[in-house]
């Protein structure tokens, strides 16, 4: 039984790579041959996946209907569906990380918002997002991080699209940020 978890595991581990591969080009890309299968697409990939591994889950992705082929004259064209395009910013974001710099830039990375009750679950799920990636609450649409993330802010809201209900804002003095210092291990006078 260890095995078959382990193999799942794997295929997982390779399917959400591939995926994640394909987004990184654009979630689309063209073969130059009439007929792609798995090895010719395997080698596109350029990387050292076990033939086998990656055929299971090239077959997974198209039984899923996560990715599409379209045969051209000359070429075959292999995108990501919409349905695929979710399950690659699901996993994204689920490796999304926000990297602590060495020395802190003395700037506070306040995300301030105003979600919608129709949004309740994009909202909830942003909230639980901010707080897994390092943010302190201050208050129910207030989090607040002295690291640079406005791309990782970005790329979130790009994917459940609450651009409109939220603003990113960096200050350099906020008053009574004792607490906040602390919280970070930030020393009281940097």
């Amino acid at each position: 039984m260890k095995s078959k978890n382990k193999n799942d595991n794997q295929k997982y581990k390779l399917t959400k790579e591939i995926l994640l591969d394909i987004l990184k080009v654009g979630g689309i890309f063209a073969l130059i041959v009439l007929a792609p299968n798995a090895v010719q697409i395997l080698k596109f990939f350029n990387k050292k996946y076990p033939k086998r591994d990656f055929i299971n889950s090239w077959n997974y992705l198209k039984k899923q209907n996560y990715v599409a082929i379209i045969d051209k004259n000359d070429h075959s064209v292999i995108r990501l569906t919409t349905k695929g395009k979710k399950q690659a910013f699901k996993y994204f974001l689920n490796d999304l990380k926000i990297k602590k710099p060495k020395k802190w830039d003395n700037k506070w990375r306040l995300v301030v918002f105003d979600i919608p009750e129709a949004k309740r679950l994009a909202r909830d799920v942003f909230r639980a997002k901010l707080k897994e990636l390092g943010f302190l609450k201050l208050q129910d649409s207030v989090f607040i991080l002295p690291y640079p993330c406005k791309k990782e802010i970005n790329k979130i809201l790009d994917f459940y699209n609450l651009q409109k209900y939220v603003y990113y804002i960096e200050a350099e003095k906020i008053s009574s940020d004792d607490k906040i210092k602390k919280f970070y291990k930030i020393k009281p006078d940097s």
